[in-house]
Formats: structure tokens, C-alpha cells, sequence
């Protein structure tokens, strides 16, 4: 049986939710597809890249700096014919650099996976987007919080939510090295998420910096780099705890320091559907998240984590304060809640099914 031919296409292959799902999807299905992957710019997270690699997808690097650039255009033209997909599959900002080609050359499944709210806050991308959706391409959001608002902004198009999935069986790790890091008996609060704006960084350190006023024995891991590293090692210096805290801007894996945590937070004003909260369940590590975006689709507030008002210092802080008092037993059934909700609905297995459905449609 012939190979259905698959090529993603995303802007990066960094460290984000979307180029996990990426790489996800490309070794998930590459038994049953023939999978390529064109990537706009030359970021990439390197564990990503090698990832596919090992696994014999081909990447395209087209290294554009930006959507004006003819050259470009050709070297994907040229890419397409070449390859000659059944399925064109978008990610990011991956849709306007492909879509005009895509249609020219008369590729007639095109799909396009949404997978932040902020992909429809630029009024010219909505154009875009309502211009696409209404000459074939598939829509697809991942969670039903972005589905509803792209329909509140764009129109009632016909979108499909697939929620995010991962691996749910944990890895063996060696976390000697890991460990260094963590003084002997301390509970361990950990994030993971790039240091942008959107993920408020601050409201976590402030909550953080309350609760050691009251009790030292508490550590902060934060992994994750980007614009605001600066900003955010500024303000840990100003509350004077750099000493309960620890930044690792270049975690190309962030399972071992998920496994040595006691608490996941993670304090964002906007999300999509955080991969990140479904590797803290994985690891069975209780989830502290503000209820923004698609965070209240995998968490039930008190059965299989916490949520949180967003950018509220005072409600973050009582309860980082309460889960560290909270018996072992307890932060254990919780964490075991959290495991069986990713088994249900966010496994890997159900993502690359649905996609794979919606492939062969």
C-alpha cells in the first residue's frame, strides 16, 4: 500500500508546545506516512531536530526572515514539486508561506493547526485566516477555548479540536547531576515555559519570595531562556532570594528536573493547551495553573490540580503555601488524578489517530 505524503510545516523547530507536537506527529505516524518537515526559519531546539533525524524525516531549512521574500516562495515551490504531498499540514505561521503555493499547485488537503490564542489577536492574520478557511484549508484548534474564540473573531467555520498529546509512559533517567542543584529536604516548586510576557514569570517569583519569608526550606526551578532572563534574575536579586532559586535557560529536556519537583505552576495570562502541564501529570507532579485558555479542559480544579485566578499574587501564594503542607498521601492522589486524566484524553496515541483520520478524510 502506497505512503500517504505528509509535510509539516512551522516557522521554528524551538522548544515551544507546537514543535513538540511537530516532532511528535512526525515519528508517530512515519509507519504509516511518508512525513517531511519544512521549517521557515533556521531556530530549532537541537534534542527536536535530532529527534527527527534519528528517526529519517527530512528537514528543509528555508532560513526566511520574512513573508515578502520571492526566493522563498520558489524554494518551496521547488520543495513541493519534488516531494509532491497528498497533505500539507500548518502550524504557527507556516499557513501564509504555504498556502498561495499549496493551491497552485493544487494540493487539495491542507490543514492548519491553531495552537495559541494569540495566532488571532493580529487583525491581518484573521484576513488571512478567513480567506483560507473559506478556499479549503482545514482548521484546527487545540482546545475548544481557541475554537470559540476564533469563531467569536473570524466566523463559524467548521473547526476541529485535537486536543495535544505525549508519551505517557515515563523514561528511566539517571538524576544525579540534577539533584546538585536542590538543597536536602526542600520542596521543590518547578515551572517550565519560555520567559516571555505572556507567561507572567513575576507573579510566580513575588509568591514565591512571600512564602520564604514564612518558611526556607522552599526552592524554585525555572526552566526555560528568552527575552526576559534578564528581567526576571533582576527582580529575584531585588527580593533577595537568589539563593531558593535556580534559572536553566538551556534544558533541552526538562523530565529530570520535572521528577525531583514536589509542585508544578505555571502562572501564564494566555495559553493554548500546554504540553508542559501534561508532562508535570506524567511525572505525577500536582499542577498549580491559572485558569486561562484551554488549562481548564485538562485540569478539574481540587481533583487533579489547582487553578488559579490569573496574575493574582495573593490567591498563588496561599496556595503554593497549602499544597507544600498538604500530606504526601494526598499531593499523591491528586498527581495520580492528574496521570489518569493524561491517560484518557491527552495521550499521544489519540492525537496522532485523530490526525491521521483527518489525513484520510
Amino acid at each position: 500500500m502506497k505512503k500517504l505524503k505528509v509535510i509539516h510545516v512551522i516557522n521554528t523547530l524551538g522548544i515551544g508546545g507546537a514543535e513538540k507536537v511537530v516532532s511528535s506527529l512526525a515519528i508517530g505516524m512515519k509507519d504509516r506516512c511518508d512525513i517531511s518537515v519544512i521549517v521557515i526559519s533556521k531556530k530549532f531546539n537541537s534534542l527536536n531536530r535530532k529527534n527527527l533525524t534519528q528517526n529519517n524525516i527530512n528537514i528543509y531549512y528555508l532560513n526566511a526572515k520574512n513573508f515578502f521574500n520571492l526566493k522563498v516562495h520558489i524554494k518551496i515551490y521547488q520543495i513541493l514539486k519534488s516531494l509532491q504531498p497528498d497533505v500539507i499540514h500548518t502550524h504557527l505561521g507556516g499557513l501564509s508561506y504555504i498556502f498561495l503555493v499549496a493551491k497552485i499547485m493544487k494540493i487539495k488537503t491542507l490543514i492548519h493547526t491553531i495552537h495559541s490564542p494569540r495566532e488571532c489577536d493580529d487583525k491581518r492574520i484573521n484576513f488571512f485566516h478567513r480567506f483560507a478557511f473559506k478556499f479549503g484549508v482545514t482548521p484546527v484548534t487545540v482546545s475548544n477555548n481557541i475554537k470559540k474564540q476564533m469563531q467569536k473573531k473570524i466566523g463559524r467555520f467548521d473547526f476541529c479540536t485535537i486536543y495535544n498529546g505525549i508519551e505517557t509512559k515515563r523514561t528511566k533517567i539517571k538524576l544525579t547531576k540534577e539533584k546538585k542543584y536542590i538543597p536536602k529536604n526542600n520542596f521543590v516548586f518547578i515551572n517550565v515555559a519560555n520567559l516571555y510576557q505572556v507567561k507572567n514569570h513575576q507573579i510566580l517569583i513575588e509568591s514565591f519570595s512571600r512564602i520564604t519569608k514564612i518558611k526556607k526550606n522552599y526552592f524554585l526551578l525555572i526552566i526555560g531562556g528568552g527575552a526576559l532572563k534578564n528581567e526576571i534574575k533582576n527582580q529575584i536579586d531585588r527580593l533577595n532570594i537568589r539563593k531558593y532559586c535556580k534559572i536553566i535557560s538551556d534544558c533541552q529536556n526538562p523530565e529530570k528536573y520535572l521528577r525531583i519537583s514536589d509542585c508544578f505552576v505555571l502562572t501564564s495570562k494566555s495559553e493554548g493547551l500546554p504540553i508542559s502541564i501534561l508532562e508535570a501529570m506524567r511525572e505525577r507532579v500536582p499542577v498549580i495553573a491559572t485558569n486561562v485558555g484551554g488549562i481548564p479542559e485538562i485540569i478539574t480544579d481540587k481533583k487533579n490540580g489547582f487553578l488559579i485566578p490569573s496574575n493574582n499574587v495573593k490567591e498563588l501564594t496561599k496556595l503554593m503555601e497549602k499544597i507544600s503542607k498538604m500530606s504526601k498521601a494526598d499531593r499523591q492522589e491528586i498527581s495520580r488524578n492528574g496521570y489518569q486524566t493524561l491517560r484518557e484524553k491527552f495521550s499521544l496515541r489519540n492525537m496522532i489517530e485523530s490526525y491521521y483520520k483527518l489525513y484520510t478524510k
